[in-house]
């Protein structure tokens, strides 16, 4: 209680401890919001409950780098066994180079690296069984983990929703077109409970567009001075299919595959 109240007295100009109640101060969570940015997309009562929950996203961040490549070990085991030949850590290297732009833990180290030292840890936390080539006995410690990553694995999946969209109807989108269609996707998930609120962050969809960019799954062409993207259909579809997958309780049945 009394690292709470600290934590209180620490951020005051955000939030305030009221009968032991706490509550977000709404004049700094509007301010904190830039209502002129999300306006066409969310109502100002909308975004007073949305906003608070991207701040508090925005103090997990820091820390989830410390997790994020277990997390993508584990991650990476279903799409092993549907796109890579049961082999989860070239899953595990096709998916580190979409989300390095995301994690700056995953720049500048040898993958090879990344992948051993994470395995190293998913084994200690029993999260991992070598020998079956499957999930482990700790399973609340790998539902934390693959939690951790789905803001961003639903947010990555709505920038190639729209572009997959986009691709339908043979047609080319600039960067604001692309980024405000896939907030007003991640609103309509949002309304039904499907998605996470820090899917409407900006910054994260900008980062999902230009990791895009650099592999190659979109193609940027400048005219008169105006940036337009040319989707990259058949290689949007596999990271689709890659990220489309659900946290179950029942994790340890997922495939055996190689490690």
């Amino acid at each position: 209680r009394n690292a709470v109240i600290n934590a209180c007295r620490v951020h005051s100009n955000l939030v305030q401890l009221v009968n032991g109640t706490l509550t977000f101060k709404k004049s700094s969570v509007t301010q904190a919001a830039n209502l002129s940015e999300h306006k066409d997309i969310l109502s100002e009562e909308s975004i007073c409950k949305v906003v608070p929950v991207i701040m508090l996203q925005l103090y997990i961040n820091p820390c989830l780098h410390l997790f994020v490549t277990p997390a993508l070990v584990l991650f990476s085991f279903k799409p092993a066994k549907k796109l890579f030949g049961g082999s989860v850590q070239d899953a595990f290297t096709y998916i580190t180079q979409v989300f390095k732009y995301e994690f700056v833990t995953l720049n500048n180290v040898d993958g090879k690296d990344l992948y051993n030292e994470a395995l190293m840890f998913l084994r200690d936390a029993q999260c991992v069984n070598d020998k079956q080539g499957e999930f482990g006995s700790n399973n609340k410690v790998i539902l934390i983990l693959l939690h951790l990553l789905q803001p961003f694995v639903t947010g990555y999946r709505i920038v190639v929703i729209t572009l997959l969209e986009m691709c339908k109807r043979n047609m080319q989108g600039t960067p604001t077109e692309i980024l405000l269609y896939s907030q007003k996707v991640a609103q309509k998930g949002l309304a039904q409970g499907l998605v996470h609120p820090y899917c409407l962050s900006r910054d994260m969809l900008k980062n999902a567009l230009f990791s895009f960019c650099i592999l190659k799954y979109i193609t940027k062409n400048e005219t008169n001075g105006e940036i337009r993207y040319l989707p990259n259909e058949k290689l949007l579809r596999q990271l689709a299919c890659f990220l489309d997958q659900e946290v179950v309780e029942n994790s340890q049945k997922e495939p055996k595959c190689r490690l």
